[in-house]
């Protein structure tokens, strides 16, 4: 495909081959499916273009001081995953903020399974 982007300040790019594809991106801990996307150079402080019809759909709450996005979008759970990660390692990630949120569960051994007498 052959195509040519309007940067902010109205100019244009020079034409070139670039390849369309769809993708999965993972955010704030919600994953985005089948988003279609044009592969395109950028400078490396930019991950990701987002444009107009993604706002529109998912109505992202936008903070212009800090530069962050938040999601809440309806009908949208978070991904879940489990990480395997030593008492040292946990204090550091939880310092930094790794985690948007922890949750302190026990876990007990399970009773053994036994026959009911016949």
């Amino acid at each position: 495909m052959i195509s040519q982007v309007t940067l902010f300040d109205g100019s244009t790019t020079t034409k070139r081959a670039v390849h369309k594809g769809k993708v999965t991106i993972e955010m704030d801990s919600y994953r985005f499916r089948d988003l279609e996307v044009l592969e395109w150079s950028m400078s490396p402080e930019h991950d990701v273009i987002l444009g107009k019809p993604w706002f529109t759909k998912y109505q992202p709450i936008i903070d212009w001081r800090t530069h962050h996005l938040q999601f809440k979008p309806q009908g949208m759970k978070p991904v879940l995953r489990k990480e395997e990660v030593s008492g040292a390692e946990f204090k550091a990630k939880a310092k930094r903020h790794d985690y948007n949120e922890i949750y302190r569960v026990k876990i007990t051994p399970a009773q053994p399974v036994t026959e009911e007498p016949q």
